[in-house]
């Protein structure tokens, strides 16, 4: 296996972020003309939570470190391990928060918890 190079390898990272960001604009894009054309149903898969949503905090790593901001992420232990929802919609959703969350901060922290409501049994 060849080396990757720090610019070959921060390259492939700006093609990784950009190709997400697009394929999750596609789906808002999707998602509405469903909702529209009233089609819209959801992929309900299970899954392990922690490792989908932590794929999507570790695209804007690098964005938040270009402005100087510190992404912290706590997941509570009251999440199960095993989820039963739409993984892709539930990570375009994170998607959308921390891209509003980096575009609208300027400067400091942004907490991201994730945290399990035992008595609505949701998240």
């Amino acid at each position: 296996m060849t080396e990757t190079s720090p610019a070959k390898s921060k390259l492939l990272n700006y093609i990784e972020w950009y190709s997400q960001k697009l394929n999750f604009k596609m789906l808002d894009y999707t998602d509405y003309q469903m909702f529209r054309d009233d089609t819209f149903k959801l992929n309900e898969t299970t899954f392990d939570l922690e490792p989908a949503l932590t794929e999507i905090v570790e695209l804007f790593e690098e964005e938040a470190m270009q402005k100087l901001l510190n992404l912290q992420t706590t997941f509570s232990p009251t999440i199960p391990n095993q989820i039963c929802s739409d993984r892709q919609r539930i990570q375009q959703m994170m998607f959308s928060f921390i891209s509003t969350a980096i575009e609208s901060t300027h400067y400091g922290t942004i907490n991201i918890s994730v945290a399990f409501n035992k008595e609505l049994e949701q998240l």
